[in-house]
């Protein structure tokens, strides 16, 4: 999340808060819910022009808060628009991984974002995407680069990936070169940081896996949230009983799944055997 962005949500709250309004009444005035005032000063989902105008009006910010609230808004709006194209329904998921207190992800036929090396990105995007200009591989590179460097600029942060081994054998396909790089990568991201950790579902051991990719992702504000991908869209679960679910699912997979020092010698063994195919 942009400095902008995080002084915006502040400045909102903190109007909000000067007034002795709880989110609850803020929402009833602007008709919306309470969920969504909350994200909006959290800044975990987008604010759109009309509803900070009616932040501004319903809470009588003076003069000076409300330009600045504004040139704040114009600044992430233009850096958003700037950078690397992104889904419109993954931006909240990208902006939450970056702050996340606690993230915890299954993974079934894919390895995570910003566990990707290039090679793996490129083979895995590029013919979905249909474009090979550089302008496109580019934009690529950038947003892998971009989360794999949110995620370790996060130590704070806890990141928990369990993986089904088709997730690393599907590699193959991209050919070996590929295959053996994916695997080095995600080594060297581990070996980095040590607050993020990945566990390898083996085809022989007991469970119900799931049919798609989830994340279950907790904020620093307790601002809770589940995410699951389909192929060109994504639904957010917010209720707590969704979440209570999919927590306790991923806990079950996480538990069966080979530990985290055993999915290292694991990797390390296919890696071993990826160079000795080269």
């Amino acid at each position: 999340m942009s400095t902008e962005r995080k002084r915006l949500g502040k400045l909102i709250r903190a109007a909000r808060q000067a007034n002795g309004m709880n989110q609850a009444t803020l929402a009833e005035h602007l008709g919306c819910s309470q969920p969504k005032i909350h994200k909006i000063e959290a800044q975990t989902t987008k604010i759109v022009d009309d509803d900070l105008e009616g932040i501004i009006r319903v809470l009588a910010v003076p003069a000076d808060s409300a330009a600045e609230m504004r040139e704040l808004h114009r600044i992430a709006r233009e850096t958003v628009r700037s950078g690397p194209q992104v889904a419109e329904w993954f931006t909240q998921y990208k902006e939450a991984e970056r702050r996340a207190s606690r993230l915890c992800a299954w993974h079934g036929e894919s390895i995570p974002g910003p566990l990707q090396g290039e090679p793996y990105v490129l083979k895995m995007f590029l013919p979905r995407n249909g474009r090979s200009d550089e302008e496109n591989l580019e934009a690529l590179i950038t947003a892998r680069r971009e989360r794999g460097a949110a995620v370790a600029d996060n130590p704070g942060g806890s990141y928990r990936y369990v993986l089904s081994e088709a997730a690393v054998w599907r590699t193959i396909g991209f050919g070996r070169t590929v295959a053996l790089d994916a695997v080095e990568h995600m080594l060297r991201f581990l070996a980095d940081n040590p607050h993020t950790e990945v566990r390898v579902l083996l085809y022989h051991q007991a469970g119900s896996v799931p049919a798609t990719d989830f994340t279950v992702m907790d904020g620093p504000d307790d601002d809770s949230f589940v995410y699951v991908e389909g192929a060109d869209e994504a639904t957010y679960l917010n209720k707590p009983d969704q979440i209570s679910r999919y927590r306790t699912w991923f806990d079950e997979i996480w538990a069966t799944a080979l530990d985290g020092v055993q999915t290292i010698e694991w990797l390390r063994r296919v890696r071993e055997a990826r160079r000795d195919a080269t």
